[in-house]
């Protein structure tokens, strides 16, 4: 019998260059399938550590919202993901067959009260809402549709497919480099 992981490339399908699609199953463990996915997505891509981890996070934590709040029943269900580049934004479409859900009408959490007085939940959707640049909802038929869009910062150092240098043109002002702050102020 085979493992989560040993299918995950089974049930991911490459399109092309920076575009996947993966569906998964209202279950915790397809949360490693996700990660994954989305790990071999941002490594191509050349991410920057940064946008890979907000990315991450913002999957994770609408992924699992939908899984522990979506379903009435005990059946399984398809999510579908599918992750695109649409010049320099990443665009993630997530659909599933849950009751209908908007969290951009979710109430946000009081962060102002101290943590052990503060009501549970809430927190994903709102760090999800934070880190994305973008999230669209719509209800179409049974289905949840949510948009998210989120800028893609490469890795300039480190990927092979980084943006293309554009060579300075002779007597161009170039850009002087500033010397980093240390935290205590110093130059």
């Amino acid at each position: 019998m085979k493992t989560a992981a040993d299918r995950i490339d089974s049930n991911i399908l490459m399109k092309h260059e920076g575009n996947i699609s993966i569906e998964l199953k209202n279950r915790l463990d397809d949360l490693k399938k996700l990660n994954q996915a989305l790990e071999k997505l941002a490594d191509k891509l050349g991410l920057a550590p940064k946008c890979k981890c907000e990315t991450n996070l913002v999957l994770e934590e609408l992924f699992t919202n939908i899984i522990n709040h979506g379903f009435t029943d005990n059946s399984d269900h398809d999510i579908d993901i599918s992750v695109r580049i649409e010049g320099d934004e990443l665009i993630i479409r997530i659909q599933d067959d849950g009751v209908p859900f908007n969290p951009m009408e979710a109430q946000e959490p009081d962060l102002s009260r101290p943590i052990d007085k503060r009501e549970i939940g809430g927190l994903g959707i709102y760090f999800a809402l934070h880190f994305a640049d973008n999230i669209d909802y719509k209800r179409q038929g049974n289905k949840n549709i949510l948009t998210i869009r989120k800028a893609i910062n490469r890795d300039l150092e480190t990927s092979p497919q980084s943006l293309p240098v554009r060579p300075v043109e002779k007597g161009a002002p170039r850009l002087k480099h500033r010397k980093k702050r240390t935290t205590d102020g110093n130059k």
